[in-house]
C-alpha cells in the first residue's frame, strides 16, 4: 500500500461507516481519488465490501516448505545391502511452516504459502497448524508432499538422510502472482529457499517499501536460489557454512559486511552452541547460547528465527531479537518436539528492554 493507502485505511478502520467525503475533506483528496484508493483496496482484498469490512491481515506471511519429517533410529549396528531393524517416529516440518506455528503460539496474525501434495497426510499437516491461515497454499495434484527422512545410528547421530522436495518446483511465477494480494497485506515476509531461484527473485521484486522481508536459507546446497540482488531484503538468517556460501573474508565479520555490501540490512549468523552473532549498519554483537540439557536440536533453528521475527514486529534492537530467538530456541531444545507445546508471548516479556 502506498503512504494514502495507508491513511485511507487508518480513518476506516476508525470508522467503517465513513462517507468517502469526508474521507476525501480529511485526507485533502478529491472524491473521484478516495473511490480509487478503495476500489484498489478492494482488489486487493484488504476491504471486503459495504460498511468498509477490513479483512483481517496476516501480520506475517510465511513462505516455502511444509514437509512430512521422519527419523529412523537403527537397532544395533547398521549393515549396508541388507535389511536393517529401525524404529520410527513421525512429526511436521518444513522451514516455512515450523516459523509459522511457532508465531501463532507468540500470538502474531500468521499466513502459510506452501505447495503440498492431495494425499491425506499433506492435507492433515495443514489441518493440524492452529490459528495459521493456510488459505492460500497450493494443493498440487500428481505430486507428494515434500518428506525428509533422517536415519540415525544408535548414539542418535545423523548417518544419512532422504528428501523428496520436488513438489517445490511446481510452483511458478503465475501462480506467485496470483496470490500477490497475500503478499501486501503482510508485514513481514518471512522465505526460506525451497522454491526456485525465479520465486524468490518475484517476493524480493513485488516486496513493498513498508514491508520487510527476512530470508532463512534451508541448506547450504540451495543459497545458490537466492537472487542475483539482495537489496531489499531487510534480514537475513543463516549459519556459518551458508554464510560462507555466498560471501567472502577470513573471518565472521569480513563475511557479514561482504553480505551487508551485496544488499542485506540486518546479518544474523547463528552459531550452535557458541550462541549468535549479528551485524547491520547501527549494531553488531555477540550472544552467548542459554545452556539447557538437549534433547533434541530438531526445529530450534526454526524457532530462533520466529523470535527474531517476533521481535522486528515490535521494532525492537537487532540484539533484542537475537535474544528472543536464543530464547525460543532453547526452550525448543528441551524437548523431542518441532515445536515446542509451551511457548507463549509471556516468554519473551521484558526482551525488548
Amino acid at each position: 500500500m502506498n503512504k494514502k493507502e495507508t491513511q485511507l485505511l487508518a480513518l476506516i478502520q476508525q470508522n467503517p461507516y465513513i462517507s468517502q467525503q469526508e474521507l476525501a475533506d480529511q485526507l485533502d483528496l478529491s472524491r473521484s481519488a478516495v473511490a480509487g484508493y478503495i476500489s484498489n483496496l478492494m482488489k486487493d482484498g484488504v476491504i471486503l465490501g459495504k460498511a468498509y469490512v477490513l479483512n483481517k491481515l496476516p501480520t506475517v506471511l510465511c513462505i516455502g516448505g511444509a514437509n512430512l519429517d521422519r527419523k529412523l533410529h537403527v537397532k544395533g549396528a547398521f549393515q549396508w545391502e541388507d535389511s536393517n531393524p529401525v524404529f520410527g517416529t513421525e512429526s511436521y516440518g518444513g522451514v516455512a511452516r515450523n516459523i509459522a506455528e511457532n508465531l501463532a503460539k507468540l500470538q502474531v496474525e500468521t499466513a502459510l504459502f506452501t505447495t503440498i501434495g492431495m494425499e491425506s497426510s499433506g492435507q492433515e499437516m495443514l489441518r493440524s497448524l492452529k490459528n495459521v491461515d493456510t488459505s492460500a497454499s497450493i494443493h498440487v495434484a500428481g505430486r507428494n508432499t515434500g518428506t525428509y527422512t533422517a536415519v540415525l545410528n544408535e548414539q542418535n547421530e545423523l548417518m544419512f538422510a532422504l528428501a523428496e522436495m520436488d513438489i517445490y518446483d511446481t510452483l511458478t511465477l503465475a501462480m506467485v502472482k496470483q496470490h500477490q494480494h497475500k503478499l501486501r497485506q503482510a508485514s513481514i515476509i518471512v522465505m526460506d529457499t525451497n522454491f526456485s531461484k525465479e520465486v524468490l527473485e518475484e517476493v524480493v521484486k513485488q516486496k513493498q517499501a513498508n514491508q520487510q522481508l527476512v530470508i532463512v536459507p534451508v541448506s547450504a546446497k540451495k543459497m545458490d536460489r537466492l537472487p542475483d540482488s539482495l537489496h531489499g531484503i531487510t534480514t537475513m538468517i543463516l549459519n556459518r557454512t551458508e554464510l560462507q556460501t555466498i560471501s567472502e573474508g577470513n573471518s565472521l565479520e569480513e563475511h557479514a559486511y561482504h553480505l551487508r555490501e551485496q544488499g542485506v540490512e540486518n546479518v544474523i549468523v547463528t552459531l550452535g552452541r557458541e550462541g549468535v552473532a549479528y551485524f547491520s549498519a547501527n549494531e553488531s554483537g555477540t550472544l552467548e547460547a542459554i545452556e539447557v540439557d538437549v534433547v533434541d536440536v530438531t526445529g530450534a533453528g526454526d524457532a530462533f528465527s520466529s523470535g527474531v521475527v517476533f521481535e522486528m514486529l515490535r521494532q525492537s534492537s537487532l540484539e533484542a531479537a537475537c535474544r528472543a530467538g536464543l530464547m525460543v530456541a532453547s526452550e525448543t531444545l528441551k524437548t523431542d518436539t518441532t515445536v515446542a507445546d509451551h511457548i507463549t508471548r509471556e516468554l519473551l516479556e521484558g526482551v525488548e528492554e
